[in-house]
């Protein structure tokens, strides 16, 4: 298997002697992972892939190649993800996939699907100017598998899917949906991972004013469909969301949430996470509130959180945000109370101010953002709060200015530079240059123009707060969230284009979740944009560990 990458060297070489070939070139790094290098996504003679050079914790290279075979069947090798995807998990779980470097066949159609593979386990790394994978690591060590997955389509309401993992234990396990109308479905899915048991059924619901879902889910400890370096999350016991509108205006939701992390090596950690979340929106106002109480069997109490906020347009360049927010755990209690003021001074140039109040503490800070054709950045000065900062002799609630730059470079390309807030309270920067396009015979400038129209959105949790490190597709494009949870990229037109969130380029490190997203955008221009609006979930086992690593 040493002998994989050579090989996929070589098939990349022999592509670009035949025929006309593209490549898409992202250079940069981030100090904040101590990631640097290139990447490089290419489009060749019937063959399609990426590379990916550079530095993360030593000297990394990876590398994926697709190669097309008769009717719908390809060949793939290098650095790849499996999916262990159960129709259980259909609007309720992770898409458990996993990353390996190997060889596979794929066969697919509209009906079937057909996966198999043989080769390693991997531990990835992407971002959007390196993608690169080992084979093993600190907390793993090389472990050969092969893996067959499959999918089927029985009827128009009726599907199967399977997975079979051998890497020293055995994974089979096989489930069914059916989907019988728009308002409901059901599914069930058995067998067993890593040798040990799993059994589980959900059903799901969607009427006028109410839908939801639950499942239940019987396994052992031991149980994980595959192996990763770090952790695995599965449900356990009871499952279930269910939200109710009785009015436009009026959103009321609740969640219960069970989960067993297994981590290599370790005790495997349970926690249960409950939430209620309120949502209206009356003359002017919006206002959201939401509770949670949190549990895992390795911390002595309950861990809770409330969180309350409110904004309004008060004039039509100024837009007034405040909430109120507090957090009690085992290891930490803290509560802030958070004012906004945003002033719209022209259609690209909007300034900030805001006010914090943690633990008796105010502080005062101020921002900016502005949107042109050549240059866009936003600038904030803003208080954090970092249980973990003490840890690493830093403070739990300090002040940090932070950035975010997109100018447009030679050759249309584009360059990105910002700064980060690590856990530990360190300010660290990180940047890269895309969009740089070759063929066979020179460059072609086929980046996205800047232009008057622009795409513009916010990513938040399912209290309203903005998430850092989220990547979306956007067209062809892809971008990241910043510390505010604000993307944005400027679009040729007005045309509608697919928007997607893209897992797998995101720098977000905590485990989350999708909620909401459109399917598709359109540029509007500047000064009239209405933002978009991405929710995600956090992974509440990862809040415990950071928890417990501030003790």
């Amino acid at each position: 298997m040493k002998l994989l990458l050579p090989l996929a060297a070589l098939v990349l070489s022999a592509a670009v002697t035949q025929g006309q070939s593209s490549f898409d070139i992202s250079a940069g790094g981030n100090q904040t992972y101590d990631a640097y290098g290139v990447k490089t996504v290419f489009k060749l003679h019937g063959i399609s892939g990426w590379t990916g050079v550079g530095y993360s914790d030593g000297f990394r290279f990876g590398t994926f190649e697709s190669i097309p075979l008769h009717g719908n069947t390809r060949f793939g090798v290098g650095d790849q993800q499996l999916p262990g995807y159960l129709d259980v998990d259909a609007d309720a779980y992770d898409p458990y996939t996993f990353t390996v470097r190997g060889v596979n066949f794929v066969k697919e159609s509209a009906t079937n699907g057909l996966q198999m593979f043989s080769g390693f386990l991997t531990q990835d790394r992407a971002y959007p100017f390196l993608h690169t994978s080992t084979t093993s690591g600190v907390n793993f060590k090389e472990t050969p598998l092969v893996a067959i997955m499959s999918r089927r389509k029985l009827t128009d309401t009726l599907q199967t899917h399977g997975m079979f993992i051998f890497d020293g234990k055995t994974t089979v396990i096989e489930s069914i949906g059916w989907n019988p109308s728009k308002k409901w479905a059901i599914a069930a899915a058995a067998g067993m991972g890593s040798n040990s048991g799993y059994l589980a059924g959900k059903g799901q619901f969607k009427l006028d004013r109410v839908e939801g879902w639950a499942s239940y889910t019987i396994s052992s400890k031991e149980f994980h469909r595959e192996n990763v370096p770090f952790f695995t999350s599965e449900p356990a016991g009871l499952n279930a969301r269910t939200s109710y509108t009785p009015w436009p205006w009026l959103k009321l939701s609740y969640d219960h949430n069970k989960n067993r992390a297994f981590i290599p090596s370790f005790p495997t950690v349970e926690s249960s996470y409950d939430s209620a979340h309120f949502y209206t929106a009356v003359k002017g106002f919006q206002v959201g509130a939401s509770y949670g109480r949190s549990r895992t069997n390795n911390l002595p109490r309950h861990s809770l959180s409330e969180v309350f906020s409110i904004q309004r347009r008060i004039l039509p360049r100024w837009r007034a945000f405040g909430a109120f927010i507090q957090m009690d755990s085992p290891t930490f209690n803290q509560v802030a109370y958070v004012a906004t003021n945003e002033f719209k001074v022209s259609s690209r140039l909007a300034i900030r101010q805001n006010y914090n109040r943690m633990n008796g503490q105010d502080t005062f800070s101020a921002g900016a953002t502005w949107l042109s054709n050549w240059l866009s950045f936003e600038v904030d000065q803003q208080t954090y709060m970092s249980p973990l900062a003490p840890s690493f002799g830093g403070q739990s609630i300090f002040s940090a200015w932070t950035f975010n730059i997109r100018f447009r470079t030679p050759h249309g390309t584009n360059t990105y530079t910002s700064s980060y807030v690590t856990p530990d309270g360190r300010v660290q920067w990180g940047g890269y240059l895309s969009g740089l396009r070759y063929t066979t015979v020179g460059i072609v400038n086929t980046s996205p123009v800047f232009a008057k129209y622009i795409v513009r959105g916010t990513v938040v949790d399912e209290a309203g707060n903005g998430v850092w490190g989220i990547a979306v597709n956007i067209g062809p494009e892809t971008v990241v969230s910043d510390n505010d949870g604000v993307f944005f990229i400027h679009v040729k037109n007005t045309k509608r284009v697919p928007f997607a969130v893209a897992a797998n380029a995101s720098l977000q490190g905590q485990r989350w979740t999708l909620s909401s997203a459109p399917t598709s955008v359109q540029g509007m221009p500047e000064g009239t944009v209405e933002p978009i609006r991405v929710v995600v979930q956090m992974g509440n086992y990862n809040r415990k560990v950071a928890q417990m690593d501030g003790n």
